[in-house]
């Protein structure tokens, strides 16, 4: 079996933490608790753009 990369622990870390910050939330309390951690990472990089055109992309209201 192969060992575990230091970026697979480290990806597999960011979603226990995930998962521990929301797994007592509502659908809806997830959504607006990552939307805001989204906005939140892209105001820190300095990313412009609307998450949310990106995730309407796929969607049948969005075509």
């Amino acid at each position: 079996m192969k060992k575990e990369t230091k970026t697979m622990k480290e990806l597999h870390k960011i979603r226990e933490q995930i998962y521990e910050s929301t797994k007592h939330m509502s659908i809806e309390e997830k959504v607006k608790y990552l939307n805001n951690r989204a906005a939140e990472t892209k105001k820190r990089l300095n990313i412009k753009g609307s998450s949310t055109a990106n995730a309407n992309a796929g969607s049948k209201n969005g075509r």
